[in-house]
Parts: C-alpha cells; structure tokens; sequence
C-alpha cells in the first residue's frame, strides 16, 4: 500500500518483551533501549518491558526525515489498553517540542498553499494526505509550542487548526474565561476541549502567525469526517474563518450583548484572546472591532486588555542565565501543581515540603496557596475525597481555572504511561530540584550581599550573613548526598 510505504506505518506485536528480545539479540542492551524510550521499567523487581505493544506504530521524524521517535495508536475498542496514543518519551534525540509530525513530508506543500492544517493526530495526517489534502501536519500534545511555531513559520504564516465538532461547537473557544458567569449560570468547559485552540493560538498569534478554524461539519475528528466523505473534510478547508472572527461570532451567540453583564463577559473573553496577538496594528483592529459589537469607547477597552509580562532583554551572559534559571522554576512548578491536580495522592507529598515561595511567582503561586488552603478547609487526608471540578467553582472568577486546567492536561501528556514507581520517582525529583533551585537563588542573593557588605567594610554583618550562607551551603549538600 502507497500510503504505508509513504509514512512507514508497522504495528507492535502484542508482547510485552518482544522488542526488547529483539534488539537485545541485536547487541543493544537493555539500558539503551530504555532510554530511547522504546521500554519501560517494571514496576516491580528489575528489568523493563516494550512501551508499545499490540499498537499501529508510526515513525515520527524531525524536518529533515530522520526517524526520532515513535507514536502508537491503539487497535479496537478494548478499554484496558490505555491511552489512544503512546508517543515516545523526551529523549536525547526526541524533543516533542520542537518536533512537528509529518512536517518534513509536508513542508513542499505548505509554502506551495501558505497554508498549514493542523490536526491532533498520526491517522488525522494520514487519512486527509489519503484525501489528497497533503499540507496537514500534527502535534504529540495537547498544545503548540514556541518553538513548533517557528518550524511551522519558515514555510507559511498561517495556521489552520481543525477542530471536531462537539468542541467548535459546545465550548472551546471560551478558555480565556473557563468557567465563566454568563447571565447567572455557571458554564464549565470540559478540560479535555477546553485549552486546545487557545493553547494553539496563544504560540502562533505571538509569533504573529494567521490562526484559522476549520469546523468539522461531521465525524469526531479529520479521520472519521474523511472516511465518512472526503469532500466534507475539503469544503470544511475552503470554509476556514479567521480564528478573531469565530471567537466575535461564538461571543455574540453565546452572551446577551445588551445587557451590562453580558457586554462584561464578551470582552473578558475577548480581550484576553487580543492580548495574545503580537502585532498592534492587528490588536488595534480588533479593538475597535470589539468597541463597535458593545457599543463603548477604545479606550475604555484598552484600559482593560490584559498585558501580558514582557520578555526581559537577554543581551547580557548574566541575564541569560537568570532568564534560564527562571524558565527552570517555572517549568519545574507546572509540574509539580500539575502533578498534585493530576495525582492528588502526591499533594500531601509536596505540600509538606514546598513552601509557596518555592515556586514561581504570580498566577503558578496563587493557585500553590488555593490548593493548599482548600485541602486544610476541607480537612482531606485521602487523595479519593479531593474534587477538581467543587475546586475549580473555588477560583472560576479567577484566571487560575485556566491555568489549572492547561497544568492537568501537560501532567496527562508528560506522565500518563508512567507506572507508579515512575511516578514515585518523578515526583521525587520534582521535589529535590524545587527545593535545590530555591536554596541556590538563596545561597546567590546571600553572596551578593556578603559582597555589599565586604565592600562597606561593615564586618559585623559579614560575619552574620556568612553564617547564613554556610547553613544553605549545608543544606545543599545534604540535598545532593
């Protein structure tokens, strides 16, 4: 078959030591194929077993068609196999954050059409290249990173992403508000739908890429609306809107535009969704567009949009490394909270030992100190009693229902084939490196105001600040033992 020769497509057999035997006998050990991300570790005793198993594998290459990694889809309908996808871990060789699926195939055609589609999945890819749609790429993910974009970017500047039809339709436009008050009722968005099109525009708006929606008129996804009938996936193409327009369109259907309440929570939603733009003119268009829909000045607008937190000039070593050790801190404290969301057997783990300013500061720290505060109100002690949804209702006038929702959905795509001593360990050394970042900051900020003091000859406070450093210097080497 011309398609399965194209994309290298295989299946796994369904062992659970099949490959692991087979490379062996092919002089590699066990270790080496552990981290290529080909086996997992067993739970329990020693040794390790095939991560894909009984699954159609596809070859995920990088943009030069060198293989990096794999995906696996699950075969049937069986309920105990586990995810729909298993992708290959992050490796030496696999970062799925700078990897876009079948771009390396489909990067003719994207600068051919200026046009990239982007769907969520192998067989979405494959099925609409079946169709004769080729300029489809996919990511292994729940969102679009920087880097993915400035792939994406060298071939065109506009983004089409296809959506199924439950989410178009139901709530997924409505992340910058999440769980919002629309005329006195609560509307939660399902966390599985509810940050994929923002987690996609956030990236490319700010790369001041052209975001489209393509709204599947049937099937669930690209695969089924083109095994139903090709045509519809091809019209649904053609019929790509501007994503600020769909937003503009689902705004007016879904709040009372007359009303104070409902011209209040319009432009939440959409301001929020303008903010993320990265070019002004654009953003200055959308802001009288918004003005005219609600019938206020631009100013009063402009007042009100988000703004979000600059990047900081990186032209010196100095403040490279700072910008790096505060990238560290802030990807470290997503996992953590997002480990405590996704596993809350672990909460009482990391609520023990990471104090709130552990983590990075702002919305990550605020939403440390709510979870915190909602397992001392509500006095749990097993992790089963713990509600998401009760606490998301907590901090739905928030901006942090948004943010815990995007930490559950990277905790599900970073340790969902985790088994549990994986998981034990990982939370581990979540902890361990939290904990080592906090104490060198301190040990940092300690030299430079020994340095301070050294230089205004003022030995007393020296000698006091030294102590101070020879306790953290202490702790970290207890840390590291």
């Amino acid at each position: 078959d011309k398609t399965i020769d194209e994309f290298c497509v295989g299946s796994s057999l369904e062992s659970w030591d099949a490959l692991l035997n087979h490379l062996k006998g092919k002089g590699f050990s066990e270790q080496e194929i552990f981290l290529a991300g080909l086996a997992v570790r067993k739970e329990r005793g020693s040794g390790f077993y095939d991560r894909f198993r009984g699954r159609v594998i596809f070859p995920i290459n990088d943009l030069h068609g060198s293989p990096v990694g794999f995906s696996g889809r699950s075969l049937g309908q069986d309920e105990n196999v586990g995810a729909k996808y298993i992708n290959t871990p992050q490796t030496q060789l696999y970062n799925k954050s700078a990897i876009v699926y079948n771009l390396d195939k489909a990067k003719t055609e994207i600068r051919k059409q200026d046009l990239a589609i982007l769907v969520e999945g192998q067989m979405d890819v494959v099925s609409s290249v079946q169709a004769g749609v080729r300029n489809v790429v996919a990511v292994s993910g729940t969102a679009l990173t920087a880097e993915q974009v400035k792939l994406i970017k060298r071939f065109t500047t506009t983004i089409a992403i296809a959506l199924d039809a439950d989410a178009a339709g139901q709530q997924a436009v409505e992340r910058s508000s999440q769980m919002i008050q629309a005329t006195g009722n609560s509307v939660t968005i399902q966390a599985d739908h509810a940050g994929r099109l923002r987690a996609y525009f956030d990236p490319a708006a700010g790369e001041e890429m052209n975001v489209k929606v393509i709204v599947l008129p049937a099937g669930k996804d690209p695969d089924e609306c083109i095994r139903k009938d090709p045509k519809l996936w091809v019209q649904a193409i053609a019929d790509a809107r501007p994503l600020m327009d769909y937003y503009f369109l689902q705004a007016a259907k879904r709040f009372t535009l007359t009303t104070a309440e409902g011209k209040k929570q319009a432009a939440k939603m959409l301001l929020e969704a303008i903010s993320k733009i990265g070019n002004r003119v654009e953003q200055t268009h959308w802001v009288q567009k918004l003005a005219g829909l609600l019938a206020v000045t631009e100013e009063v607008l402009w007042d009100s949009l988000p703004h979000p937190a600059s990047s900081a000039p990186t032209t010196t070593p100095q403040r490279r490394i700072a910008v790096t050790a505060s990238s560290m801190v802030q990807q470290c404290s997503e996992n953590l909270l997002g480990m405590v969301l996704y596993r809350p057997i672990y909460a009482r783990q990391i609520f023990e030992q990471i104090e709130p300013e552990m983590l990075a500061e702002g919305e990550i720290r605020q939403l440390y100190n709510q979870l915190r505060s909602y397992y001392t109100e509500k006095a749990i002690s097993d992790p089963g009693e713990f509600d998401y949804q009760q606490f998301l209702q907590r901090v739905v006038q928030s901006e942090l229902s948004t943010i815990a929702q995007k930490l559950v959905l990277q905790a599900e795509e970073s340790f969902s084939d985790f088994e549990t001593a994986a998981l034990d360990q990982a939370v581990g050394l979540l902890i361990t490196r939290a904990l080592r970042t906090h104490l060198q900051a301190a040990r940092n900020q300690l030299s430079a105001e020994i340095a301070q003091a050294e230089t205004a000859g003022d030995q007393k406070r020296t000698d006091e600040l030294m102590q101070d450093y020879q306790v953290i210097v202490s702790q970290l080497q207890s840390l590291e033992s």
